[in-house]
């Protein structure tokens, strides 16, 4: 399955994999699930919660206890491609899809630009302490066109950079 992937693919799904870890055990429990779900505003029922659970540990559930998706699951998930997803037009869609959900994410108050306050909260809900001079490197990189602001279009102008 990770043949399927590039270093950099890899190394990206590590780092998200990593901040939805946040006790830092290796894997993700139903708990840090829902404070991802919560974190990014998507609308699951608890049923959706199992069910993501019920997907992603098919193959290692424990008969009782608690079920935990492991680093590799989590990977088979994320390159699993729905059906009639080959179409370069689709996949185009779901790519603006994705990066206007992961912009949304930082942009708290939804006024299309990401702020340093923003920036530091999404942090420290993700369970990362951050410097203020991280805060402002971070910021310096991000701001593209260097107008003191993170725009979309900067947001979307860096993850192409990172390809």
């Amino acid at each position: 399955m990770a043949g399927q992937l590039t270093d950099a693919q890899i190394s990206l799904y590590k780092e998200t994999f990593a901040l939805i870890d946040t006790d830092k055990d290796g894997k993700i429990s139903r708990q840090e699930l829902q404070k991802l779900v919560q974190i990014i505003r998507l609308d699951c029922s608890d049923r959706e919660i199992t069910e993501m659970m019920d997907i992603a540990t098919s193959s290692t559930a424990p008969a009782k206890g608690e079920k935990k998706i492991e680093f590799k699951q989590f990977l088979e998930v994320m390159v699993r491609k729905p059906k009639g997803e080959d179409d370069e037009e689709i996949k185009k869609q779901k790519e603006e899809e994705l990066i206007r959900t992961a912009f949304d994410v930082f942009d708290r108050d939804q006024d299309g630009i990401i702020s340093e306050k923003e920036l530091r909260e999404v942090f420290e809900l993700f369970g990362e302490k951050v410097t203020e001079l991280e805060v402002y490197e971070l910021l310096g990189k991000c701001d593209l066109d260097s107008d003191g602001k993170i725009t979309l279009a900067d947001f979307q102008a860096l993850l192409k950079q990172t390809r």
